[in-house]
This record gives C-alpha cells, structure tokens and sequence, in this order.
C-alpha cells in the first residue's frame, strides 16, 4: 500500500484526494452500503486521530500516543461503526465542513513535519514521518472502491 514517492508530493495527492471526496454528491454511495454523510465521517475520524498523533509525533511523545479505538478496546471496523453512529445526528453539509475542518489542520501539520523531515537525521523518526503522509493511500482507496480514481 506504502509507494514510496517524495513526501511533498504525497501532501500534494492528500489534497487533491480531498478535493475528489468534497466533490462527490451526497446521494453518492459505496459498494459497502455507506452514504457520502458516512464516509465523511468515517474520514474525519480517522483525520482526527491522525492529528493527535502528528501533533505527539511533533512534540517526540508518539512512544507515549494510543489512538482512542485502542484505548476503547475496538477494532478498526467497530470504530468506524462507533463514529458513523456518534456523528449520525450531523445533517450531509456540517459532516462536509467538519471533514474539510479536520483535513486542512492535518494538512498544516503534515506540512509542518515535512519541514522537520528536511532537518531530521533519525531514521524511525523519518519513518514514521513518511509513514503518516501515506494517507493519500488510504483516501485513494475508498475513492477507487467507489468507482472514482482521480489520478491512478
């Protein structure tokens, strides 16, 4: 799943999958019976555990990081059911803006660790750095699970 590219290039696929996703319609659906509404929420969730983890990976506490699913006791499926459940009550455009809210901080972050990349020289710290920005991987993903693949 990881392809090595450049990581300023991988921030640059986080944005355009992003923008793929905010311009899908909210009647669109995906082969595993989620809504556009879900899906955003599902993405946001996940965003905003990635944002938790830059923010200690930033600081050199991500030794110290679990991510709330962990610390819940949930598997990655019953997460994402939990969050879908939790945020259910969101009308389709307040799911959109907290997603687009969620995604551009983790955007900014990421862009920020890729400074501290440039200077870095300990190798599981750059690793761990570039293993975050992959997740264009995972927007690409969901995107080609539901028939949209904007730059394969």
């Amino acid at each position: 799943m990881n392809e090595e590219l450049d990581p300023s290039i991988k921030i640059s696929h986080i944005k355009k999958t992003t923008d793929a996703v905010v311009t899908l319609p909210e009647g669109f659906s995906f082969p595993n019976g989620w809504t556009m509404k879900d899906l955003l929420i599902h993405l946001h969730s996940w965003d905003d555990e990635l944002l938790k983890y830059s923010q200690a990976l930033k600081k050199g506490k991500d030794d110290k990081f679990v991510y709330d699913h962990k610390k819940l006791g949930m598997n990655y499926s019953n997460w994402n059911d939990f969050v879908i459940e939790k945020f259910s009550y969101l009308p389709f455009e307040e799911a959109k803006e907290l997603f687009k809210s969620t995604r551009k901080k983790l955007i900014r972050i990421f862009e920020e660790l890729l400074e501290i990349q440039k200077k870095e020289t300990d190798p599981d710290k750059l690793k761990k750095i570039n293993g975050v920005l992959d997740l264009w991987q995972h927007d690409k993903m969901h995107l080609e699970a539901g028939g949209i693949a904007p730059y394969l």
